[in-house]
């Protein structure tokens, strides 16, 4: 249930699904098997990762720095050249929450929803675990360089969470099911949220954990933690 400090109007925008993605003429069409609902048009061609990112930016980022505001939480999206912090590895991410302060909350990694190593609901599906190391590598690898417990993946379309924590005694990368941006926020009566809850439904879980506890001190070497080359 959302907190009584939400206003109806931003209750109402965080239950909407996000505008479907538009592509460019020279990215491939969905290869999304279910149907799709109908709900506001981006009139913002994309073709490339960094369109990609600029929407999600717009319509998620935008929103959810705007109710962070409201609510009185210390924390917006960014990108990372924002922080106060130098750079992180080889890299940087794609899109962070930080404080107004500069500091990092949660790091997230971008990728093209036209490339079908990116099809996030299909690679765990065939639970091929190279695939999956290939596909969560980097922000995997982001979090632990940032000892941050919070991450993400989006392609727009599909976004899965993440949260390193320690689990029966040892250092475990946790991760979401995939929540699609076409979802629609339905009433959750049983305790299943599977299709119930909208990305930014889930992106203000994430940052309200965030806020209350981000870092997470892994002691494991970068290569035992992340086997393979991320795509």
């Amino acid at each position: 249930m959302a907190p009584a400090a939400i206003s109806e109007q931003s209750l109402r925008l965080i239950k909407k699904p996000l505008p479907t993605l538009n592509r460019g003429p020279q990215s491939t069409t969905s290869s999304a098997l279910h149907q799709t609902l109908p709900r506001d048009r981006e009139h913002v061609a994309v073709g490339q990762e960094s369109g990609v990112q600029g929407r999600i930016q717009q319509n998620v980022g935008q929103v959810m720095s705007a109710m962070c505001k409201a609510l009185q939480i210390d924390m917006c999206f960014a990108d990372y050249k924002a922080t106060n912090l130098p750079r992180i590895g080889r890299k940087n991410p794609d899109l962070v929450c930080m404080t107004i302060a500069g500091n990092l909350r949660i790091v997230g990694e971008i990728k093209v929803p036209w490339v079908d190593d990116h099809d996030i609901d299909r690679t765990l599906e065939d639970g091929f675990p190279r695939k999956i190391s290939q596909l969560f590598g980097q922000v995997a690898q982001y979090m632990k360089l940032a000892n941050l417990r919070y991450g993400f993946l989006s392609t727009y379309e599909q976004t899965v969470f993440f949260r390193q924590i320690v689990s029966n005694g040892r250092w475990v990368l946790q991760y979401s099911e995939p929540i699609k941006g076409s979802t629609q926020y339905k009433e959750v009566l049983d305790g299943n949220y599977e299709g119930r809850v909208t990305v930014r439904e889930c992106f203000l879980h994430l940052i309200r954990l965030a806020d209350t506890h981000h870092s997470a001190v892994n002691p494991l070497p970068m290569a035992q933690w992340v086997a393979e080359t991320p795509v």
